[in-house]
């Protein structure tokens, strides 16, 4: 059986501070699973003999240029979520559409995983303080830029509100197997129920 745990997190992350996310998780260590496919798939489209350099940044720079297409045309979010796999577990980070959906940080695990709250916490105090770190560099920017500029820096440049604390909630697996069936076409449900 397994079990899912989940924390809210009431605060809205642009595509470019979830792109940037992404890539602080990933430098902790949590490599994400979604994004490294579509990267793959990337480099595949824009294949340079030889150096792998050039098809990282060319990966990179569609994905970018993804974000930013979906961004100005009002579209549904270029990265709604990503899934990060460990050992023992899943985790998984969902942004929502704004500050009341918040971001979700999950952990999906069985019997078997060691401490698998301990894990969220530790998944969710990086995710926290990556966001934290991505928010102060953007506020160090701004205020540089304001600087340089001749601009006043009353009222623009304030520090960034300090993120609020995570909200723990627990979600069983029956529920969330029970949503995803109901999702899914009439045939494969009533082959899923047989079984």
């Amino acid at each position: 059986m397994l079990f899912i745990q989940s924390n809210s997190l009431a605060t809205y992350a642009n595509e470019r501070e979830r792109l940037r996310l992404l890539d602080a998780l990933a430098a902790c260590g949590f490599a994400p699973f979604i994004r490294t496919m579509r990267r793959r798939l990337f480099g595949l489209l824009t294949t340079h003999v030889g150096n792998s350099a050039p098809v990282a940044d060319a990966a990179s720079k569609l994905e970018r240029e993804g974000a930013a297409e979906h961004e100005s045309r009002g579209e549904a979010a270029y990265t709604p979520g990503e899934i990060f796999c460990a050992d023992d577990c899943v985790f998984a980070l969902v942004f929502g559409n704004g500050a009341e959906e918040g971001v979700c940080a999950c952990i999906i695990y069985n019997v078997e995983t060691a401490e698998p709250l301990a894990k969220l916490e530790r998944f969710g105090r990086d995710v926290r303080e990556a966001l934290s770190h991505i928010r102060r560099e953007r506020t160090r920017a701004t205020t540089t830029a304001t600087t340089m500029g001749g601009g006043a820096l009353s009222g623009t440049t304030a520090a960034p509100r300090d993120l609020p604390d995570w909200d723990a909630h627990a979600r069983n697996a029956p529920q969330g197997l029970a949503r995803f069936m109901a999702m899914q076409p009439a045939e494969f449900a009533r082959a899923a129920v047989a079984l």
